[in-house]
């Protein structure tokens, strides 16, 4: 884990309660009172990640939770702010290195 300064855990706590909505990094930038560019240094800096890779991850992470509860891929898309399901199946194999058709297989197989 990381140690977040105030402005971070800000939109840190945003991001985890917006994550399906389109979210710039102005916005952001707003929610943790700090200019776009230092914004950006500094969440990347505390978090280990620019704002855009962790929003992408967070989704990944709740796209797995969903699809643990059997819901359809094309639903978990929707419901976690991908634009469709390629979209969603290609970062979700990059991030967890399979597809989410495969980790549905994989949980059924048991």
């Amino acid at each position: 884990m990381f140690l977040a300064t105030e402005p971070i855990l800000r939109a840190l706590y945003y991001i985890h309660s917006h994550y399906e909505d389109h979210l710039s990094i102005e916005e952001l930038a707003e929610v943790a009172a700090l200019s776009p560019f230092h914004f950006v240094r500094r969440f990347h800096a505390e978090t280990g990640l620019p704002p855009h890779a962790y929003l992408i991850r967070y989704r990944v992470e709740k796209a797995k939770e969903l699809l643990l509860a059997s819901y359809p891929i094309v639903e978990v898309a929707m419901r976690v702010g991908f634009s469709d399901q390629s979209h969603l199946g290609h970062h979700f194999k990059a991030i967890v290195g399979i597809s989410p058709g495969r980790f549905v297989r994989c949980l059924a197989a048991g």
